[in-house]
């Protein structure tokens, strides 16, 4: 099919998203594409908390303490998104 600038606009538009969010142990990624092999959590002063290469679209934050987090998903291709986590027990 035909790439229309609607069809262009609506694949866009398919960034990722977490949820829940405030999340208590999990937070999940929607629209959640493969190519972010690597995520990192970082805290409030930019430090790496938790890094993981693991595929799937969800994130463990149980050991974590609450608080607001940035998660940072990367691909090989250098692709990258930031997206911010509040953690509440």
């Amino acid at each position: 099919p035909k790439e229309t600038k609607e069809s262009k606009e609506i694949i866009e538009k398919k960034e990722p998203k977490i949820h829940p969010n405030p999340v208590r142990d999990i937070v999940y990624i929607s629209n959640y594409d493969p190519s972010y092999n690597y995520k990192q959590i970082f805290d409030i002063n930019g430090k790496v908390v938790l890094e993981t290469t693991e595929i799937g679209n969800s994130i463990n934050l149980s050991n974590l303490s609450n608080g607001i987090y940035a998660l940072r998903l990367s691909s090989k291709e250098g692709k990258s998104k930031t997206l911010k986590v509040i953690l509440t027990k």
